[in-house]
């Protein structure tokens, strides 16, 4: 019985390290550069790996308000599942908190290696490795710090039952206009 959910947000930010990841390869031409948990708490808060510094919450793996930062395009998608998946995903997901960000992995993607520091985490890798621990998603045949967030998106969205529940543009307008 599929009675839980795990939800994933992907969105594209307005920064030069967005562009490059959503269009130099890693992001492929579905215009994402990044992914985050959606707590299922209703608060809409956010549990993801980042490179930087966003209003005052340091980087590596950390809770983030929902609209932490504006967005080109935001995509958030539901995976239907038991609640025991659920369950195991998120409690991955928390036991990351703090950890740092894999600055070794992004490295790794611009000259084709494998480069990966333990414990620390790049936001799709984080994102896969808890559907994989939830058994929503198979190891996969590249190693998890090489899922980009396409690749992550694709994973999700391929996920039986899996649906979109926002796909939105300029989250800037909507923030203004208080659709968001």
């Amino acid at each position: 019985m599929k009675d839980g959910a795990v939800d994933l947000q992907f969105v594209l930010g307005y920064g030069i390290a967005s562009g490059i990841i959503a269009f130099g390869g890693m992001g492929g031409r579905i215009g994402i550069s990044h992914v985050d948990f959606v707590l299922r708490d209703g608060t809409g808060r956010l549990l993801g790996a980042r490179s930087d510094v966003i209003q005052g919450i340091k980087a590596g793996v950390q809770i983030r308000p929902p609209y932490y930062e504006p967005w080109k395009r935001q995509i958030r998608v539901r995976i239907p599942c038991t609640r025991q998946q659920e369950q195991r995903c998120y409690a991955f997901a928390w036991r990351q908190l703090d950890r740092p960000y894999d600055h070794s992995a992004i490295w790794a993607f611009a000259v084709d290696r494998d480069f990966h520091e333990e414990n620390a985490w790049i936001c799709s890798e984080l994102a896969y490795v808890g559907l994989e621990e939830a058994e929503l998603v198979q190891k996969p045949i590249i190693a998890p710090n090489k899922v980009d967030p396409t690749k992550c998106a694709l994973a999700a969205t391929g996920i039986p039952g899996a649906h979109v529940l926002i796909d939105r543009k300029d989250t800037i307008c909507a923030l203004r206009l208080g659709n968001a």
